[in-house]
């Protein structure tokens, strides 16, 4: 009888662990993106000490922000204020001339430099900034009066961590008034960003790792 009354309480204690955390994977959305540290678990169980071992294992790693007490120890979640409750993702953009506006006769420019390889750079410099984990952008802009309007527009979108500037508008002399006004504009806008320069589309991530 005393050992029924035991295992009693000590179910309603980890009904209460679980209860909590039931509330803490909503709370830090774990449960929407249903990440595979909680694949198969179900909080709204009573979880014995076995199991608890077992998803405390499961979800070490992650940083601790807030820990929840349960009957077998400590199960540790990462509760942050972003939406969905994920780490922050830096956000970079790569920015330059439309590559129909370009004249790539310019001797400034890269020899053997054309609109196809600067696509075909910009995907390449897309698809390893988000290998580094970062949220990747990209935006065309044309060398005239709408240049700084469009930028201001992409960067009071939402906030950026590092603009990456392409080489097409640093590297001509003739684009050096263009070059200074994007400059400003971004300092403007985007005071928080770091600013970074490439030498080709591919090498961008390079050149935002630098500052990101």
């Amino acid at each position: 009888m005393q050992k029924a009354q035991e295992r009693k309480r000590a179910g309603a204690r980890l009904d209460g662990g679980a209860e909590k955390l039931r509330a803490a994977i909503r709370l830090s959305g774990y449960g929407a993106h249903a990440p595979r540290a909680f694949a198969g678990l179900n909080p709204c169980a009573s979880l014995w000490p076995e199991k608890l071992a077992k998803v405390e294992k499961r979800v070490s790693g992650y940083p601790v922000s807030q820990e929840l007490g349960c009957l077998s120890g400590v199960i540790r979640l990462k509760i942050t204020d972003q939406p969905g409750g994920l780490p922050a993702m830096k956000r970079v953009v790569l920015i330059g001339l439309d590559p129909a506006t370009v004249d790539f006769s310019d001797p400034a420019l890269p020899p053997g430099m054309t609109a196809e390889k600067i696509h075909a750079g910009v995907k390449l410099a897309l698809a390893d900034f988000e290998a580094r984990g970062w949220h990747a952008e990209n935006c065309y802009f044309s060398p005239d009066e709408t240049a700084v309007p469009t930028i201001e527009r992409l960067l009071t979108s939402r906030a950026y961590d590092c603009v990456v500037i392409g080489a097409g508008v640093r590297l001509p002399p003739g684009r050096l008034i263009l070059f200074e006004k994007v400059v400003n504009a971004i300092h403007r806008v985007a005071p928080q960003a770091a600013i970074a320069f490439n030498t080709r589309p591919d090498d961008s991530g390079a050149a935002a790792a630098r500052w990101v």
